[in-house]
């Protein structure tokens, strides 16, 4: 009623036109106000895609990669974009999913083959991914319940170095750390930008930059490589740790608590997180299927990947503790800043990178630090087939040499052992390595043999004692060689070869005491001659070791080389060019069954 009252008293003072013109005014406000309202034009709700394309397989630059999986990438492209229309819209990046309707089937393969030989992956369907986009949690349940001292752990500057790198993959990585990391904890974000060449990556990158947080770009002038730009990085650096990754992550959630607790616990402790994989070609995010995996080395001083050996996973009572690794892959890890620089930082005299990984990693270990992979930190990367930038002096010779280096400072004796599986490398040399000397002098360093005794103690080191026979495995009746057949990772198939007369790696062969295994120190890793199983007649595969015996365990009696499980014989099958490496019923006459090591055979 008081309400009314003043409007009736404010009414007797105003003018009738005045009165009609406000009560039109308000039946018009009423009226919009019921009106069922429809999204405004510059915000139009998702539509469906346009049918799926299918389209014609062309010329690839990249060995046939794109011709072979275009079509799959397409299709996981438009599920990417089928997600964003059934509300799930983080996913994918509105604006680029917007122009991907309008463009013709030639643009859209223009695109793609565009950022394959760019980057190596497919930045087609990166630009069309979300920067903050949601990803799996991928850390064991156990890591879920951890807390964490947050007031007490030392914060990071996370360095990203990069050369010509997409800018999707750039910035997601950024964005992948501020948006799962306690802001705390983040000192600032480097982007250590090594002489790229691309116009994305200098003014529309330092006006994007702007807008984000903690984060600025530093320029080299010239190309210096991965090793300087990293040092670059930390030299530049304010906080207390100093965290390396590559530009093309994705940090998962509670991924920096567990690195910088065991840095809070010992500052000596160098860690790494576990390595998700990011599909190259869909950029699918997947969890790494185990954590009990750590990076080794082989003699022919390739990181690699082995999992725990069995009578040590019986040790671990707890899945999520930390696990001590002879070596890292060298792109992602966590280390005090002012330790970094107290134990070398990098070897300055190795260029771009190769090798790098292997040095530190053994310094590490041998100056009184210790190398952990940390099962509850999790870290999406993209891994990529090649590089697609250059090497100033050639790849080849750059990483050996790199190699070389890492031989002649850290591995004593042992380095005779290198030089046995990559003979060639001798005549590159190793530059100037007198400071890398010195250092390891000053900082009292222990020899390589304390390193393979206490740290990797399951190395196959191929010494006399430790050996059945080396070198080619040949077949005198055939004049044919054991032969991996390949230098590829996968699909690495065991079969006969002329003899190369110890010019061919994929003809050296290591028969060990300890295993039994016949192994190949490759370039993806050591792999054993593998029988899976079968009748006799069955052919052979080059499977990675893994030191448990059974597919791989071999026996030598007199000339003839036996599967310990089924008890067949090794046998060079010839028939003119069909030529197979089988295994069949033992039989002493058969000199299809008798082998000799070229190298080392006590048993010949």
């Amino acid at each position: 009623m008081r309400v009314v009252s003043r409007l009736w008293a404010l009414c007797r003072r105003t003018r009738p036109t005045d009165i009609v013109i406000g009560v039109a005014v308000l039946l018009f406000l009423a009226h919009v106000a019921s009106v069922k309202r429809e999204p405004a034009t510059e915000a139009p709700p998702w539509k469906p895609p346009p049918p799926r394309r299918v389209l014609p397989l062309g010329n690839d630059p990249h060995d046939q990669q794109v011709q072979q999986q275009l079509q799959e990438q397409m299709e996981e492209s438009e599920r990417l974009l089928d997600q964003a229309r059934e509300h799930k819209s983080s996913t994918v990046d509105r604006e680029l999913y917007l122009s991907t309707l309008k463009q013709s089937e030639e643009e859209v393969k223009q695109e793609q083959d565009e950022g394959w030989k760019r980057n190596n992956f497919n930045q087609y369907i990166s630009d069309r991914i979300s920067l903050h986009r949601p990803i799996k949690d991928t850390r064991h349940a156990m890591c879920k319940d951890r807390t964490y001292p947050l007031d007490k752990l030392p914060d990071t500057t996370v360095i990203i170095p990069f050369h010509n790198e997409a800018r999707t993959t750039l910035l997601r990585t950024v964005w992948s750390i501020l948006d799962r990391s306690p802001p705390s904890l983040i000192n600032e974000i480097l982007l250590i930008d090594d002489a790229s060449t691309m116009e994305h990556l200098k003014a529309p990158l330092d006006e994007e930059l702007a807008t984000i947080p903690k984060t600025r770009v530093l320029r080299l002038s010239e190309r210096s490589g991965l090793i300087r730009a990293k040092v670059f990085g930390a030299e530049q650096a304010k906080g207390k740790v100093v965290t390396f990754l590559d530009s093309h992550c994705e940090c998962n959630v509670g991924w920096l608590e567990p690195l910088l607790e065991r840095i809070y616990l010992d500052r000596t402790t160098v860690v790494t997180p576990v390595i998700d994989n990011i599909d190259k070609k869909t950029f699918a995010y997947t969890g790494s299927p185990t954590v009990i995996t750590r990076g080794i080395f082989t003699w022919s001083l390739t990181f690699s990947w082995l999992d725990l050996p069995w009578f040590e996973q019986k040790k671990r009572k707890d899945p999520i503790a930390p696990l001590p690794s002879p070596t890292m892959a060298g792109g992602l890890f966590s280390m005090d800043r002012e330790y970094f620089f107290e134990i070398g930082s990098y070897d300055m005299g190795m260029d771009v990178w190769g090798g790098e990984n292997l040095e530190i990693s053994f310094r590490i270990w041998q100056c009184g630090g210790t190398l952990e992979f940390i099962p509850c930190s999790r870290v999406g990367h993209v891994y990529r087939d090649f590089h697609p930038y250059k090497f100033p002096s050639g790849a080849v010779q750059t990483i050996n040499k790199n190699l070389n280096r890492v031989a002649e400072v850290w591995m004593d004796e042992y380095k005779e052992l290198y030089y046995g599986v990559r003979p060639h490398h001798r005549a590159i040399g190793t530059g100037d390595i007198s400071d890398r000397l010195e250092l390891r002098k000053k900082l009292n360093c222990k020899p390589f043999k304390w390193y393979l005794d206490n740290v990797f103690p399951d190395m196959m080191v191929p010494l006399p004692e430790n050996l059945l026979g080396k070198g080619a495995v040949k077949n005198a009746a055939t004049n044919m060689c054991l032969d991996s057949l390949s230098s590829r990772e996968v699909d690495m198939k065991a079969g006969l070869y002329p003899c190369a007369n110890g010019k061919s790696e994929n003809q050296m062969f290591y028969f060990t005491t300890k295993y039994g295994e016949i192994r190949r120190e490759g370039t993806f890793g050591a792999r054993c001659l593998d029988f899976a199983g079968g009748k006799p007649g069955s052919t052979l595969s080059m499977y990675g070791c893994h030191l448990m015996k059974g597919n791989q365990e071999w026996k030598r009696s007199g000339k003839q080389i036996v599967h310990a499980a089924s008890k067949l014989c090794l046998e060079a099958a010839v028939n003119g060019n069909d030529r197979k490496l089988i295994v069949n019923t033992c039989d002493s006459n058969n000199a299809n069954q008798e082998w000799t090591f070229t190298e080392y055979d006590p048993g010949a």
